[in-house]
């Protein structure tokens, strides 16, 4: 296993983890800031393991679907991030200049 399929199964072991924990702890009186940052983070880590399945080293190596399913997650997440802190009046970190 290369370095660069190390890097990226983290990214996507994180992002799993980051779900579970969140099903555990996103609950009816979790704020809608604490739900925006938690799916900021999912949404980073989903775009990071994308960032690196497109690598030279790893591009090759999924199919297609596969890619599509991790992008589908990072803009799931950051959508999700994104109308929580519309919710809000703030911004995301994403977007701040």
């Amino acid at each position: 296993m290369t370095i660069e399929c190390a890097g990226m199964l983290e990214q996507m072991l994180l992002a799993q983890e980051q779900e579970c924990v969140c099903e555990f702890f996103l609950n009816p009186t979790t704020t809608d800031v604490v739900c925006a940052i938690i799916a900021s983070q999912f949404a980073v880590y989903y775009e990071e393991a994308l960032k690196a399945q497109d690598s030279p080293f790893l591009k090759d190596h999924f199919e297609e679907r596969w890619k599509n399913h991790v992008e589908l997650k990072a803009v799931l997440f950051y959508s999700e991030a994104c109308v929580r802190h519309e919710e809000n009046d703030t911004i995301p970190a994403k977007l701040q200049g």
